[in-house]
């Protein structure tokens, strides 16, 4: 089995890493820029402040700094690594040295990434199903179970020699993969229940969020994936993947906030059946004595017109 050198892959890794980052960096500045639109709004225009301190917003922005903290830890230790260690001569120790102070300072990172884009996909099912806490049970005790294994295998990198030693990165990725398979699916079936008898007036249907959902969470479970395939074959191609993990974590969830700053997503589902807002204009197919339209709130402070049937 080819195994190539660890100055390569590290190298190649540093590279990924800066790609996904730049990528997650427009993602959030875009839609930094959108949920600020709307807070400001035009002249006169209704005011939409809840949205810059909700939970949402809060934890995006402590995920931007802990996926900015593990690109910036990547980048110095690649300079690290193939500059200043013994003139760039011994890169390949360097990078094999698990128990460098910048390794578990990077790891630190990524694994409070992996959480919290985590954490941000658990809370959206939880808020889309109702606050249903049954629905949130399955993912939640997998987050934990990702915490305590994060944990575990931060401690025992810190002693070994070779990452693919590490028997703690197991459970880590299979965590994190049951919660973003599980949440997704269950995200993209309520939002097409939601949406199978809706036909948009003016705007996107919600079925253009689905997609987004689907699209982004694919995409990290495809690095998820590729990541734990080359760790268990003891692949030194893993560490491509290692510093790529945070910004695509977080792409996956700026992609969504995206949606939310054009006010084309799912603001909030009441919890009683057959109340649901959308933050979208929808039109129900008709009923047997037609439609009538009134104001309801969107969840963050803005009014939304809605047709309504008996």
């Amino acid at each position: 089995m080819y195994q190539p050198s660890l100055v390569l892959v590290n190298m190649a890794g540093t590279v990924m890493a800066t790609l996904f980052y730049g990528m997650y960096l427009v993602i959030f500045v875009t839609s930094l820029y959108l949920l600020f639109a709307r807070a400001i709004g035009p002249p006169g225009a209704v005011k939409y402040t809840p949205v810059l301190g909700s939970v949402v917003f809060i934890s995006g922005i402590t995920l931007f700094v802990t996926v900015t903290g593990s690109w910036v830890i990547t980048v110095v230790r690649a300079f690290q690594g193939f500059v200043y260690f013994q003139d760039g001569l011994g890169a390949a120790i360097y990078f094999n040295d698990n128990a460098n102070v910048t390794e578990t300072v990077g790891d630190i990172f990524l694994g409070l990434s992996l959480v919290i884009g985590d954490a941000m996909i658990i809370y959206r099912l939880w808020v889309v199903w109702s606050y249903n806490k049954l629905v949130v049970l399955l993912p939640s005790l997998s987050l934990s179970g990702l915490f305590i294994s994060l944990v575990i295998t931060i401690r025992a990198t810190v002693h070994l020699q070779d990452l693919a030693m590490d028997t703690g990165l197991t459970p880590v990725t299979s965590f994190t993969i049951v919660t973003n398979v599980y949440c997704t699916a269950f995200l993209s079936w309520k939002v097409w229940r939601i949406t199978r008898n809706c036909n948009p007036i003016g705007g996107s249907n919600l079925r253009n969020f689905m997609a987004v959902v689907v699209e982004s969470a694919a995409i990290y479970t495809a690095v998820i994936l590729y990541y734990t395939i080359t760790h268990q074959l003891g692949s030194n191609l893993q560490y491509v993947a290692v510093g790529a993990l945070p910004p695509v974590a977080a792409i996956a969830n700026g992609l969504i906030h995206v949606r939310l700053g054009l006010g084309r997503t799912i603001e909030k589902i009441a919890g009683s059946p057959g109340s649901t807002l959308v933050s979208g204009p929808i039109r129900f197919k008709p009923g047997p004595s037609g439609p009538r339209s009134e104001d309801r709130d969107s969840g963050d402070g803005s009014k939304i017109k809605m047709r309504t049937f008996p």
